[in-house]
């Protein structure tokens, strides 16, 4: 991933239901996304808070 943009130019290091970003990615894998591909992805410890 390079970056999630929460509003113009605006870049988070996460954001929580019900918001919404535009998320960049790279590497492997990120040319088979296309629009209109739903992502969901966790915090990778649960017993730590995000942010």
């Amino acid at each position: 991933m390079e970056n999630i943009e929460r509003y113009h130019e605006v870049f988070v290091d996460f954001f929580d239901p019900p918001h919404a970003a535009k998320v960049h990615f790279s590497g492997p894998g990120a040319q088979s996304l296309k629009h209109g591909d739903i992502l969901i992805a966790a915090h990778s410890d649960p017993d730590e808070p995000a942010g």
